[in-house]
């Protein structure tokens, strides 16, 4: 509200100082015109009233409120009132429905994608998950994880339907980008396959699922995220420190923009690396 009546009573004050020549008072339809950008429909009419009554008052003090000119310029305010209080309302109700829309994402989240504790058994767990719209906090991709009698079950899926190979990186910094795919499925005239391989997940590893919209990031040369060698320039982090620098830099890769949602949850086995018990991983 503040800019809007400054600019009103600075138009008028120097309207009423100046000589009578120069004419400000038209740039008074200036401030209903603002006050539809930054203020609602109530404050924007009150500008619009505002407005009109400096008009009227340097016509009062000037004599020429009976004007033509005097009159055309009152109705220039009243008119571009009457629409920015009409485009203040449609901001306001468009607020309103993108509040909404938050709330409901929210909501949504927080019953498909159920924050993962931080140890399930003997592994520690940690997942994050990008949206690919602005406005929205839950997309097609999706992850969750369970403790069983025969181990731990964690899934990562999106809704393309595209399996992603799992990164293990041990202690040692070292990273593979290809691997056997764990709890793939694919549909086969109509009937669901599932293909299961299994691998050591050995004490100090850290096994990282992730959805296509993670390796698919491009940056502004069209170059893919090389997600395998930035896993592995932090390897030996804990699990929720690793995602977090992901995320980073996955976010700055790709220009703050990601072309799909992306969903990575890190798993690690504590324990000295010599151990070489397993944890069945399915």
């Amino acid at each position: 509200m503040a800019v809007p009546f400054a600019l009103i009573v600075a138009i008028t004050v120097v309207n009423l100082a100046t000589p009578s020549h120069l004419h400000l008072r038209p740039l008074l339809v200036a401030a209903p015109a603002l006050a539809a950008v930054i203020l609602g429909h109530r404050l924007t009419t009150l500008t619009g009233v505002l407005a009109l009554v400096g008009q009227v008052a340097i016509g009062v003090t000037l004599r020429d409120l009976s004007t033509t000119d005097r009159i055309a310029q009152m109705a220039s305010v009243v008119l571009v009132s009457v629409f920015a209080v009409l485009l203040a309302d449609l901001r306001e109700r468009q607020v309103r429905e993108l509040t909404q829309v938050r709330q409901a994402s929210e909501i949504a989240q927080s019953l498909v994608l159920r924050p993962l504790p931080p140890r399930i058994g003997p592994l520690r767990v940690a997942a994050v998950y990008l949206a690919a719209e602005a406005e929205m906090q839950i997309g097609g991709d999706l992850y969750a994880a369970a403790r069983t009698t025969s181990g731990t079950r964690l899934m990562s899926a999106t809704s393309a339907a595209a399996a992603s190979p799992p990164l293990v990186t041990p202690r040692c910094c070292w990273a593979r980008s290809e691997g056997p795919r764990i709890g793939t499925s694919a549909w086969r005239m109509g009937v669901p396959c599932h293909q299961v391989d299994t691998f050591d997940f050995k004490a100090g590893d850290m096994l990282l699922l992730y959805t296509d919209g993670v390796i698919e990031a491009r940056n502004s040369q069209g170059d893919f995220y090389p997600l395998a060698e930035r896993a592995a320039a932090w390897a030996g982090k804990r699990p929720h420190v690793l995602l977090e620098r992901l995320r980073t830099d996955l976010l700055a890769y790709a220009g703050g923009y990601l072309g799909d949602d992306a969903a990575m949850i890190a798993i690690e086995r504590p324990g000295p690396v010599s151990d070489q018990q397993t944890t069945p991983v399915a």
